[in-house]
């Protein structure tokens, strides 16, 4: 609870006192302001992993490959737990990174109060899992990132929600209706 209470109440001044009065700058300097932007929420999502970090006693261990700074890069991850991407977060801050990244989230999303507000400041990208919509979509995002220059991290959950017990079994239904596997470890 500790946890939730301290995330909102950041997010919330963060919000209003930290990322709001940046808006300007948006209409002289785009660039300027999306380096601004993806500073500030970085250094957001850093407070967000020291209290995990601190208050529950997350640790993280980092194998594997490593993203080589200012290179374009898909990211591509399970979503097993609601907090996935912090666990990413922590990665790309150990790393340099963190304000690089953009995710692409499911539509449903821009539906939470606030913090769909925040996400959008973020540019994370919003899709629809319409591809006639979708590709659209993240066209005209991606283009935009390129033509600033962003070195852009982007984030992709191929299964678009987390992996629980009922979500399993909304897999599962779906495999067994057209003749699939049914899979353990992802949807």
């Amino acid at each position: 609870a500790v946890f939730v209470i301290l995330a909102c109440l950041s997010y919330v001044f963060g919000a209003m006192y930290i990322l709001t009065p940046w808006f300007p700058l948006m209409l002289v300097r785009p660039t300027w302001y999306r380096r601004v932007m993806d500073h500030l929420i970085a250094w957001w999502q850093t407070l967000i992993v020291a209290l995990l970090e601190l208050i529950y006693g997350v640790k993280v261990r980092i194998t594997g490959d490593s993203i080589k700074p200012g290179e374009r890069t898909l990211l591509i991850m399970n979503h097993r737990t609601r907090l996935d991407w912090m666990f990413l977060w922590m990665f790309l801050i150990r790393r340099g990174q963190l304000s690089n990244l953009k995710i692409v989230l499911k539509n449903e999303m821009k539906k939470i109060p606030g913090a769909s507000w925040g996400m959008e400041v973020a540019c994370f990208l919003f899709i629809t899992r319409r591809w006639e919509e979708d590709e659209k979509i993240l066209k005209k995002g991606l283009d935009y990132l390129t033509s600033i220059g962003h070195p852009t991290q982007l984030l992709l959950f191929p299964e678009g929600t987390d992996f629980t017990e009922r979500t399993r079994k909304r897999s599962d239904a779906y495999a067994e209706k057209y003749n699939l596997p049914k899979y353990h470890y992802v949807l």
